[in-house]
C-alpha cells in the first residue's frame, strides 16, 4: 500500500507540470480533463502567473550542453512579462519555509537550462521564474536574475563530476 500511495502522490504532485500545463500552453481544448482535483486546484492557482507567459520558444524541451557536459528537460522557455525567461513549475505540499530552502537550487537549475539553451540556439536568457503552487499554501512566484547563479552552477557541476569519478 505505501509504495502505491507514494506513486499516486507523485503522480498528483507532478500532474500540473507534466500534463495539464503543456496542454494548456499549446491551446488544446479540454486541458483539464481527467486530472485529480488537487492537481487542478494548483493549476488554477498558477493561472495568474501562467497567463503572463507569451512568445513560447519551448515546452518540456530536452536540452544539453557539450561545454558543461550536462543535460536536462526544461518546463517552459518563453517571455514572462515580456522578458525572455526560463520558467519552472513546482508543486509543493509542505510549508512555504521548506520550499524557501530549495529556491536557490531551483534557480541554479534554471541557470543550467539557460546555458544549455544559449549553446543550442544562441539566444541568451537572463531571467528565471519559479511558479510554486500548493494545495494548502496557495501560489508563490519567484523571479530572479540568473547571472548571480554562475558560480553556484559551476560548483554543482564540479560536485557532480567528483561523485561520478568516485563511483568509477
Amino acid at each position: 500500500f505505501s509504495s502505491r500511495r507514494r506513486h499516486t502522490r507523485f503522480r498528483n504532485v507532478t500532474g500540473v507540470q507534466t500534463c495539464a500545463l503543456p496542454i494548456y500552453l499549446r491551446n488544446t481544448p479540454n486541458y483539464d480533463f481527467g486530472y485529480f482535483p488537487d492537481v487542478m486546484l494548483m493549476f488554477r492557482q498558477a493561472l495568474k502567473s501562467i497567463n503572463r507567459i507569451s512568445n513560447i520558444m519551448a515546452i518540456e524541451s530536452p536540452l544539453y550542453s557539450n561545454r558543461l557536459q550536462i543535460a536536462g528537460r526544461c518546463d517552459v522557455i518563453a517571455k514572462y512579462k515580456n522578458l525572455p525567461a526560463i520558467i519552472d513549475f513546482k508543486s509543493n505540499r509542505t510549508e512555504p519555509m521548506f520550499i524557501e530552502n530549495k529556491i536557490e537550487k531551483y534557480f541554479v537549475q534554471c541557470k543550467g537550462y539557460a546555458e544549455m539553451f544559449e549553446e543550442r540556439t544562441g539566444v541568451k536568457i537572463n531571467i528565471g521564474v519559479l511558479i510554486v503552487s500548493s494545495v494548502d499554501y496557495g501560489l508563490t512566484t519567484y523571479v530572479d536574475d540568473l547571472h548571480k547563479y554562475n558560480m553556484s552552477l559551476n560548483q554543482a557541476i564540479d560536485y557532480y563530476k567528483e561523485i561520478i569519478q568516485l563511483e568509477n
